[in-house]
């Protein structure tokens, strides 16, 4: 059994795709995950986090740079009519905390290659919820 959605455009009913719910929730989970993140670098969350002594932690501005845009991005990414722009400033947000941490040697590559698997996250949750078609 396939939902119906109207479509207010034309007045005949289409149908939504069986993988719509799916990807709705995997958007979701992705997206509030991404909000969290970005919460806890405009905050900056030190007091609950104490680095250890000696380990490399970015400068709260750098944080707060990459926080906003995050932030930003993961509320444009949950709202249908700006989930494509979101997806893709959630993309550029991730290549930039991958190279940051890179340069900065923060963290272990496999760390590095996590927030490559939440890029891949968004990328499959936008096309669950709307299949892109080649017609």
């Amino acid at each position: 059994m396939t939902a119906t959605v109207l479509n207010l455009a034309s007045p005949t009913r289409t149908t939504a795709s069986p993988l719509a719910w799916p990807g709705r929730i995997l958007s979701g989970v992705v997206g509030g995950f991404l909000g969290l993140d970005a919460l806890s670098r405009l905050v900056w969350l030190r007091a609950l986090v104490a680095p250890s002594e000696g380990a490399p932690t970015l400068e709260p501005s750098l944080q707060i740079l990459l926080g906003a845009p995050l932030a930003l991005g993961a509320a444009l990414y949950l709202l249908r009519p700006t989930r494509l722009f979101g997806a893709a400033l959630l993309l550029t947000c991730l290549v930039a905390l991958i190279g940051v941490e890179a340069a900065a040697e923060l963290r272990s590559p496999s760390h590095m290659l996590f927030w490559a698997y939440v890029g891949g996250l968004v990328v499959a949750g936008l096309a669950l919820r709307r299949p892109f078609s080649l017609r």
